[in-house]
């Protein structure tokens, strides 16, 4: 179960990954490259409810950039 706390967290960071990407595309699919960012931490979200994972899969593209 998430804590309130947990879900700002991960709200946050999502939010935050979203305008890095926002002009961002695959190079050979075209793509938005935050749908990868999103399915990482979707498929995370299946296995833990940890928000510092969530948060970690949200944003883990951003530091490249």
């Amino acid at each position: 179960m998430y804590t309130l706390r947990g879900l700002e967290q991960i709200h946050a960071a999502a939010c935050f990954a979203i305008e890095a990407h926002a002009r961002q595309r695959r190079k050979y699919t075209d793509e938005a490259y935050i749908v990868h960012p999103m399915r990482v931490a979707r498929i995370l979200s299946e296995f833990t409810n940890d928000s510092g994972i969530l948060c970690a899969a949200w944003l883990h593209d951003v530091v490249e950039d």
